[in-house]
């Protein structure tokens, strides 16, 4: 649509490989040092940093504020900026390497059929409620309890839903007392038989799907999916959809939290010309009906508020995407980000180890939970 409107015959190229995050970094490190560079990549805020400390990644700030291209004041006051200020890296100057694309959160979805059977009402509020329904979840005929993966995503959850923080003042720390208790939760958790670990990436929630365990972290982009499955298994066995909802993870005091993220589309250094043509589109996919129709399609928030107020159809239609957007926009459920730091995607792999870590591989967590501290500080000092 933007290439057979735009005024100024830009042609936007889509080079679609299937790649995954990890496969398009490799990719986009390789051509920042073969010169072979595309004019738009998407990423994360950490790949954004890196590919700008290479000279990868262009500061969209003069951009956002050119008297010419830019946005006017009444056109900014449409826009999320507590999303788009989540690209700004402050201590690189406060420049903005990203534009938010897909944003959505990490929540936990919940079969209330399977809870009710087990004496539960409604999600579990309280880390003893969690432990005691995957618990009893794992009595029940052909259910596994929790699935425990080894996202960084939920383990992160998990800590900041305990009021702990894994980077502050330079540093990572997973002996922190959230830290140890969201590992510990796991190992209690695997070594009492009250949870496993899916063998296949989104496991997790296809075994929701299939009524194989009671409870499932997900994104909310993950929710048509969901749905798809139980639709599927219901056409296809007769299987009824279960009640089921959207909540969060539980947690302690007043730490209750959800998980947004923002992965981005990243402008890349070119012609002035370029750099504009690459503007004018992300600002082409800001637009309102182009928000509404993004979110339709794909369950991702809009980051334009007026698509957001203009979706009530949408959301009668879809209760669980409008109660994580409710639960989202709720005043006091706090918003977690991952850490803004060039090693995160490193420190990724090393909380993926240490999850395994703790569970498969039965190892001491306190143990553990040093081994990551110093390898993701190692991690960070190699990339600093």
């Amino acid at each position: 649509a933007f290439n057979e409107t735009n005024e100024y015959g830009i042609t936007v190229e889509l080079a679609e490989n299937g790649m995954s995050y990890n496969d398009l970094r490799e990719q986009m490190n390789a051509a920042i040092i073969s010169g072979e560079l595309p004019n738009l990549v998407a990423g994360y805020q950490s790949d954004a940093l890196s590919y700008y400390l290479d000279d990868g990644a262009l500061d969209l700030t003069p951009l956002l504020n050119d008297a010419t291209f830019g946005y006017s004041e009444d056109e900014l006051a449409s826009l999320n900026m507590g999303i788009i200020q989540l690209n700004v890296f402050e201590e690189e100057g406060g420049v903005m390497l990203g534009w938010p694309n897909h944003v959505s959160a990490s929540l936990q979805a919940v079969n209330l059929d399977m809870l009710a059977e087990l004496g539960f009402a409604g999600a579990p509020e309280t880390y003893e409620d969690f432990m005691a329904i995957s618990c009893a979840a794992a009595e029940l005929e052909n259910v596994g309890g929790y699935p425990l993966t080894t996202s960084p995503n939920e383990f992160e959850n998990f800590v900041a839903a305990r009021g702990g923080v894994l980077f502050a003042d330079g540093k990572w720390d997973f002996t922190s007392e959230a830290a140890v208790a969201a590992l510990q939760m796991y190992a209690d958790l695997y070594s009492q038989g009250c949870a496993y670990i899916p063998e296949d990436q989104y496991g997790n929630t296809a075994d929701f799907s299939d009524l194989l365990n009671p409870m499932a972290q997900t994104s909310t982009a993950g929710i048509p999916y969901i749905l798809g499955d139980m639709q599927t298994n219901k056409d296809e066995s007769g299987v009824e959809i279960p009640n089921w909802t959207i909540a969060t993870v539980p947690w302690t005091d007043d730490n209750r939290m959800a998980q947004i993220y923002v992965q981005d589309i990243i402008v890349v250094p070119a012609t002035p010309e370029e750099e504009v043509a690459s503007w004018l589109f992300l600002k082409f996919l800001t637009l309102a009906e182009n928000q509404i129709a993004w979110t339709q399609a794909t369950s991702y928030f809009p980051i334009n508020l007026d698509a957001a107020a203009n979706l009530a159809d949408f959301e009668a239609a879809n209760p669980y995407f409008a109660a994580a957007k409710a639960i989202v926009a709720d005043p006091n459920i706090k918003v977690y980000g991952s850490p803004q730091v060039i090693s995160y995607n490193a420190v990724r792999g090393i909380m993926s180890e240490g999850i395994a870590d703790v569970t498969s591989n039965g190892r001491d967590v306190m143990d553990v939970a040093q081994e990551m501290t110093d390898k993701a500080n190692e991690a960070h000092a190699d990339l600093q």
